[in-house]
């Protein structure tokens, strides 16, 4: 998890030259500290988000790479952006942001 695109790919090939066998994105972390942020908290409910942080860090590194993404039911648009950007899989979760841990 980074709060910039260059903090994920940064993060990515410290993975990478440490022989991770694969790596997840995360951008599904509702903590409350963390939403102001705009590359964590509720990134992944912004496919533009998404398609940025997962296209720029695939482009990055070489290992099997996914993304874990949080969803709303409503709006399925952010599940399309792994396939579409070249991922190897995706984590889906959901967390009311309502509701006690």
């Amino acid at each position: 998890m980074a709060i910039t695109v260059e903090g994920y790919v940064k993060a990515a090939k410290v993975f990478q030259e440490s022989g991770a066998d694969a790596l997840e994105i995360l951008l599904a972390c509702p903590l409350p500290y963390l939403l102001p942020f705009k590359y964590v908290g509720g990134a992944s409910f912004d496919p533009k988000i998404v398609e940025e942080v997962s296209s720029t860090v695939r482009d990055a590194v070489d290992l099997p790479l996914g993304v874990k993404l949080m969803f709303k039911p409503l709006n399925m648009e952010p599940l399309r952006v792994p396939q579409k950007v070249g991922l190897d899989f995706f984590t889906l979760c959901l967390a009311l942001l309502a509701a006690p841990g």
